[in-house]
C-alpha cells in the first residue's frame, strides 16, 4: 500500500506535498456551501534526454520533462558540475545545453520541482567531425 499524507486545504495558501506514487488527503471544506479555488501542482514523472551532433564535433542536449509544473533543471557530466572547458553554450540551470568538441562521458540531468526530483543519464560519445 502506498504512503499517504494528509493535508488541511481550508487554509488560504495552504501548500500540500505527497511523494510519487502516494495518496495525499486533503480536506478542502468544513461547510458544503463555500466555494474555493484550487490549483493542483505534480511530480516531475519522466525526464527525457536527447542529444543530437552538431557541426565542428559539437553536441546539442536537450532535457524535457514531463509532468512538471516550474522544473528547475541541473547538469553534471561524470559526477561532476559542467566547466566552461566543456559547455560551449547554455546555462547548466536551463533545459538545453550545448557541448564543446570532445566532450564525453556520463552525461546527468536532474529535474525538479517543489514536489519532486527526477534525473537521467545518457552516455554521450564525441560527434564525428
Amino acid at each position: 500500500m502506498g504512503v499517504e499524507t494528509y493535508c488541511d486545504g481550508r487554509q488560504d495558501g495552504a501548500q500540500c506535498y505527497g511523494p510519487l506514487g502516494g495518496t495525499v488527503v486533503l480536506q478542502l471544506m468544513t461547510k458544503a456551501s463555500a466555494t474555493h479555488r484550487y490549483q493542483l501542482l505534480t511530480p516531475v514523472s519522466s525526464v527525457l534526454l536527447v542529444p543530437e551532433c552538431l557541426s565542428l564535433g559539437q553536441m546539442k542536449v536537450s532535457c524535457s520533462s514531463e509532468g512538471a509544473e516550474s522544473p528547475q533543471y541541473s547538469w553534471t557530466l561524470d559526477d561532476h558540475a559542467l566547466t566552461h572547458s566543456e559547455l560551449l553554450s547554455g546555462n547548466t540551470d536551463t533545459n538545453s545545453i550545448t557541448l564543446k568538441q570532445h566532450v564525453s562521458g556520463k552525461l546527468v540531468c536532474s529535474v525538479k520541482n517543489k514536489v519532486s526530483s527526477v534525473s537521467t543519464e545518457v552516455k554521450i560519445s564525441t560527434c564525428g567531425e
